[in-house]
């Protein structure tokens, strides 16, 4: 894991905003297992504006890996669909999927400061 500002510790955050980095974090590990076993995956938690947390999860595509799922998603993306809802609630949002150059999946996280759920 890096943290953005030189390794500084990033500002407290609420603790639902903190526990939900963590599980989109934990979902997107899952996933890079699943979809590229044995490639390497970057985490990197950083202050976004207002020093909003910012959670990037990253890893090359797999051999097996598919942009879109032949169903339109709906049995492979479940733990996508969890995490966007999750973040919702709290006002974040997470967006997933291949880099603009093609050679990564990547899931995005962003959380307000507040954390406060809608």
């Amino acid at each position: 894991v890096r943290l953005a500002r030189g390794g500084a510790a990033m500002p407290d955050v609420p603790r639902a905003v903190s526990q939900e980095a963590y599980r989109v974090v934990q979902e997107a590990l899952t996933n890079a297992l699943r979809h590229a076993p044995g490639e390497p995956v970057a985490v990197e938690v950083a202050p976004g504006p207002g020093d909003a947390p910012v959670v990037e999860v990253r890893n090359p595509l797999g051999a097996g890996t598919r942009r879109r799922a032949p169903d339109g998603g709906a049995r492979e993306h479940r733990g996508l669909a969890g995490m966007r809802e999750r973040a919702h609630l709290l006002r974040g949002d997470v967006a997933a999927g291949p880099a603009p150059d093609g050679g990564a999946w990547v899931v995005r996280a962003t959380f307000p400061r507040a954390g406060s759920p809608r």
